[in-house]
Parts: C-alpha cells; structure tokens; sequence
C-alpha cells in the first residue's frame, strides 16, 4: 500500500537555523523534511543539518515542533552529536523564516527505546513545545542503527 502523507499544518513562518549555545551548535541550518517514502520513519537531514518535520507545528504554535539530527553517520559527528549533555534550563533559540527568533528554554532531556517514543513527540494540539531527537544508547553495528532516541523537550522562552 502507498504511505499515508501527514497534512500540512498551513501558515506562518518556518524554522531556517538552530542555535544551542550550550553544545556550541550555532546557526545549523533547518530544512523541512517529511517521511521517508516507504512511511516507516521520519526523514533525517545530510550530518551537518536539523530537519523540521514539516507535518507538525511551527514554532510557537500549538502542539510539538519536532526537529531531528544525526548524533554522527558515517564517522562525522552529527549536529545533535552532544543533545544528551543538554539539561533544564538551558536555551534553544530557532531563526524563523520571516526573519524573527523563538527562544525555548530546555524542561527535559530522556532516552527511549526507538519503537517507544511518547505520544508527546507528536502532539498536534496543547502547549507549544519544541521537540529536539537524535539517536543513543548502544550502536548495532548489524543493523547499521542506535537503538535508542534522545529527546530534548522544551517550551517557548
């Protein structure tokens, strides 16, 4: 069967860059991604980017704006390479499209199992929350994959 395609939530402007001065990530660029064709999973960015996933909220609107990068591929170490040393408190401050900045603040930093992500990743409705996802735990070299996701939750500054 064809892969279900998300609707896209419409209006307002759209990530372009992510700044995380606590990892010394500043200025990655963002770029809108969707599902990987066979519907299984999220689309993941070239190493030395963030994807926004572009079916879910904008930043500041309500429900989760998820952002996803590499933790490393292929021996380059990702943008989200040190998402794990993030903790409370700390600041995340997306560049918008229409030239503004969203700053969040860090509330929670947890690892999951990758087929055991909370519903809360992708809630389409509640408070604005920016969802930040890379990979962790233990590498399986076999399959080539991490067999965790980090996740960093945070809300509007």
């Amino acid at each position: 069967p064809a892969p279900v395609t998300p609707v896209v939530p419409v209006g307002g402007p759209e990530p372009t860059a992510l700044t995380i001065e606590a990892l010394g990530v500043s200025g990655a660029p963002v770029r809108p991604v969707g599902v990987e064709p066979d519907g299984s999973a999220m689309e993941i960015p070239p190493v030395d980017e963030v994807g926004w996933y572009r079916f879910g909220a904008r930043p500041g609107d309500p429900g989760s704006t998820v952002l996803a990068a590499h933790v490393a591929y292929d021996g380059v170490d990702g943008v989200f390479r040190h998402l794990d040393d993030l903790g409370a408190g700390d600041g995340v401050t997306v560049a918008l499209s229409d030239g503004s900045m969203q700053t969040f603040v860090v509330t929670e930093v947890a690892r999951y199992p990758k087929s055991e992500l909370p519903a809360a990743v992708w809630a389409r409705e509640g408070d604005p929350q920016l969802v930040l996802i890379t990979c962790g735990g233990e590498f399986d070299a076999q399959a080539r994959s991490y067999e965790d996701n980090v996740v960093a939750f945070a809300r509007p500054a």
